[in-house]
Formats: C-alpha cells, structure tokens, sequence
C-alpha cells in the first residue's frame, strides 16, 4: 500500500534541507512518495524542495497558495498525493529517521493516529521547560476537551479524510483539533504511536511566541462554537480570573530570560480569545 507524506509549507527556506534530509534517511522499506505543497512562500522554498528530487522518493512540489492557511495546502496536498495512508509532517520541524516506518505501521490498524513530539532536541531549555506536555505518553487534548491528533505528527487513512472533507479551511488555528473531535464524533479515536518521533521547533522569541499565541487565542472561541454542543467547555468565572491574577503577579517573568516563553505565550493567549469572543459573538474567555 503505497504511503504519501504530505508537507504544508510557506517560506521555510532556512529549514526545509534539515527536514528532507530526515526523509531521505527513513528506514521504511514500503512504497511512499513525499508531496510538498507551497502556501504562497515568497523565498527560495520552493527551489530548495526542488533540489531533492531524486534524492528523496517520488518527490514533487504542488502549488497551495489558492487561500492562506495551513488547512488548505494539507488538503490540496493530500488531494493531490496517490497514497491510501496519509502521513504529515512540517516543514520547520524534523522527523526521526524510523517515523514514516512506525506511522504508517499503526495505520494499519488504526484510522487516524499521531506520535511523540520531543520539544529539547531543536530548542533551548526557556523554550519549552515550562511546557507541560513534553513528557506525554498519549494524545494531546485541546481546551481541556477531547484528545487530537498534532498536524505536524499525523497520520490518516484517506477514507477518513474523505468522510470528513478534509481540514476545514475557515479555520486558521486549531484545524488539527476540529479534525480530530470531528473524526471521534464520527467513531474515529486517535492512537497514539510514541515511537513516531517528531523533533519539533518551537518560536524562538517571546514576541514570536505572542503572536502565535495570539492567534490560536483568536480560534479559540471559534472552536468553541463549533463543538460547545458536543460538551466543550468554556473556563469558569474563576479559572478566568485566576489566570488574570497569574499574570498580573507574574509580571517579572516577562523580564526574565527563563519566564519570558510562558508569560508571553499565556497572556498572548488569553488578549486572543478577549478579541476572538468580541468577534465572533461568543464568549470565550
């Protein structure tokens, strides 16, 4: 059965080579191609996959830049891949050399499953010492709902993919998340492999890290709407409050160069779903 990696990518010139590189060292010994599928980047990434062809199998980069968003060229990607088992991967991180042989191995028995996602290979320790999920040994879960699986460390039967449209492309954070609540509404649980490895690459600077927490705090109340029927929840009145005091009294870790991650991301988070819930008329807090 033939495997298709698929790669969402957009301007990941300074990365990409180190993830290719990865892939071409796979031990998997199965049929599998990668197809990389470019968001509109506007540097050399495009040139930089061309490079590999040959080199990595049955490579071939495929224009996505149609509509911004991650979710549109995973579904551009994986409409355009030949394999029944889709595995995805990012373009800034790298896979472990025997990942595609353990993903696509649950696959057989599994619809939708993910891996692990080790945090201290690519990043300094201020970067993720204050994650709590490093040391997971299952699925995560988003908003203290149902587990998913992470959109850098996925993998998916096409049925599945095609049974639930793909990723939804409205959505510019937390596709992922929807994708997997919507695959267990569907009967679908995600299984979770840990020895497919993924070495992820966090945001290297606290302002990186508070937009990308903004952002996800935007989609938040979006999520919210779209599964609040299915039983997730919003924050209670003093969780919400609680948090506000944390970051008021925490204020020094913004100065610190061991806090700066955490504050930055928490409070990037919680200025996002003020502005998501005003936007879209719900509130989320």
């Amino acid at each position: 059965m033939l495997v298709s990696v698929v790669i969402p990518v957009r301007n990941v010139t300074t990365t990409i080579d180190e993830q290719l590189a990865a892939l071409e060292a796979q031990t998997y010994r199965g049929r599998w191609e990668v197809v990389v599928a470019d968001n509109g980047s506007t540097d050399a990434t495009r040139a930089r996959v061309t490079a590999w062809e040959g080199r990595v199998p049955d490579l071939r980069c495929v224009e996505a830049a149609g509509k911004r968003g991650v979710a549109h060229a995973r579904n551009v990607a994986i409409h355009a891949a030949r394999g029944d088992m889709i595995l995805i991967c990012d373009g800034d991180d790298v896979v472990d050399h025997e990942w595609v042989r353990y993903l696509a191995g649950a696959l057989k028995e599994h619809a939708l499953v993910t891996g692990f996602n080790d945090f201290e290979a690519l990043n300094r320790p201020e970067q993720f010492d204050w994650m709590w999920d490093v040391a997971s040994n299952g699925p995560p879960r988003a908003c203290g709902f149902l587990p998913y699986a992470h959109g850098g460390n996925l993998g998916l039967r096409r049925g599945l993919f095609d049974a639930l449209t793909g990723f939804n492309e409205s959505l510019r954070s937390f596709e992922d998340v929807d994708f997997g609540w919507r695959a267990r509404y569907a009967g679908v649980a995600v299984h979770f492999e840990p020895r497919a490895v993924v070495h992820k690459r966090l945001r290297p600077s606290p302002m990186s890290v508070w937009r990308s927490a903004l952002a996800g705090g935007m989609a938040e109340p979006v999520l919210y709407k779209r599964h609040r029927r299915q039983g997730m929840r919003r924050a209670q009145g003093w969780e919400v409050v609680g948090t506000y005091i944390w970051l008021a009294r925490s204020l020094g870790l913004a100065a610190r160069p061991d806090g700066r991650h955490r504050w930055a991301s928490v409070a990037g988070n919680r200025l996002g779903r003020a502005v998501g819930s005003m936007r879209r008329g719900v509130r989320f807090l």
